[in-house]
């Protein structure tokens, strides 16, 4: 197929894309009037928590206030489990894999108590694979595994808060 062909071919199927109504996600449409956000129990030094990882989600005018009176949106996770099993068999030296499961139910109110997004329950899971006789390593990937899920869980949770904000009145 010579180039000339090959370019024509590729500008049509982005005509055609594009034509369909594609077009990336972008950046999160943030109300004005919810500029001031308070998230119960948030400590800003946790880096592995579900609220640090919403917390880079934010658009750069969202202040994170540590008071709930002065918030204009109030998120809190209600309740947050994470299960792991074994998915392949235990034997000296051999491979393991495991599947972590990381439940939670989160949702958003306004300032008056208004319901924003309900209690939504959010849950992903991603299996790994260690080596039986490295311990150490299985404890260090868990723990990758579960900050992996958080922000995969905190991506999920301002996808859906940012769709029911562009609903409210």
């Amino acid at each position: 197929m010579t180039m000339t062909r090959r370019g024509v071919l590729l500008a049509a199927a982005a005509l055609m894309v594009t034509g369909c109504g594609f077009h990336l996600r972008g950046a999160i449409q943030w109300p004005k009037e919810y500029q001031n956000v308070y998230m119960v129990g948030y400590n800003p030094d946790d880096r592995q928590t579900f609220y640090s990882a919403v917390v880079k989600f934010f658009p750069s005018g969202v202040k994170i206030v540590t008071d709930e009176a002065q918030a204009d949106l109030i998120i809190q996770v209600l309740s947050e489990q994470q299960n792991s099993r074994a998915v392949s068999g235990l034997a000296v030296d051999r491979a393991t894999e495991e599947v972590v499961t990381l439940t939670m139910v989160v949702q958003a109110k306004d300032r008056d108590g208004q319901e924003i997004l309900p209690p939504t329950t959010l849950m992903r899971e991603r299996d790994f694979s260690y080596q039986e006789a490295a311990l150490l390593s299985k404890s260090t990937d868990s723990q990758r595994v579960s900050y992996a899920l958080r922000q995969e869980l905190a991506g999920m949770f301002m996808r859906r808060l940012e769709a029911a904000l562009r609903v409210q009145p």
